[in-house]
């Protein structure tokens, strides 16, 4: 166990906490405009806390930076600033979170299949041997499984929804209900699936 940066680590280590804490940020402003079409007061207090969540992340990640890095760990975590999802000059530093979220069936998508990546990602960090990394980790660990909660249970209600409509148009057509059919829900998880495998 490390308490401090070996240095012949201290590159790729600090690599893995920038990429770490870049996503944080990030998926806040993915999700910056949500709130304005919430289904619902549920939906809405479900998305606020993941982003309470994402920024007390991104806050223990740039500790580390400025704790155990010194100055250009303090610049790197100036740079996470600096960064913006989506933006062309400055971009974050992984591809899914430079897409857009601009539907809640997106916000639904990501958190369950983006946020299983973080999931897994987050359980090798908690078993770091640079012991500040795998301690401050296990509090992020636990509140990704509420992130994941909050997709799954986001696209089983979408996927059920469309299941009643189906039922109630004499040609199962959900989108002549005024809902969304399975051919687009299908389109939305291809597009979140295949972004979360490139994150690996």
């Amino acid at each position: 166990v490390w308490d401090n940066v070996p240095g012949d680590v201290r590159k790729e280590l600090k690599r893995i906490i920038v990429t770490q804490g870049d996503t944080e940020p990030a998926s806040v402003e993915q999700q910056r405009l949500l709130g304005q079409t919430a289904p619902s007061l549920y939906d809405l207090r479900n998305l606020f806390q993941v982003n309470v969540e994402e920024g007390r992340h991104l806050w223990a990640m740039v500790y580390l930076l400025h704790s155990f890095f010194g100055r250009d760990g303090r610049e790197e975590a100036e740079d996470m600033l600096a960064r913006r999802s989506g933006n062309e000059d400055s971009p974050r530093i992984l591809g899914a979170f430079n897409e857009p979220i601009d539907t809640w069936l997106d916000f639904f998508c990501f958190a369950m299949f983006t946020d299983r990546d973080g999931k897994y990602q987050l359980a090798a960090l908690a078993e770091s041997a640079f012991d500040p990394l795998a301690r401050t980790t296990q509090f992020m660990f636990t509140e990704e499984a509420h992130h994941l909660f909050v997709g799954e249970t986001g696209v089983q209600r979408v996927v059920h929804r469309t299941a009643e409509l189906m039922k109630q148009d004499s040609n199962e057509d959900a989108r002549a209900q005024g809902g969304i059919d399975l051919p687009t829900i299908q389109k939305w998880i291809n597009h979140w699936y295949g972004y979360s495998l490139d994150l690996f």
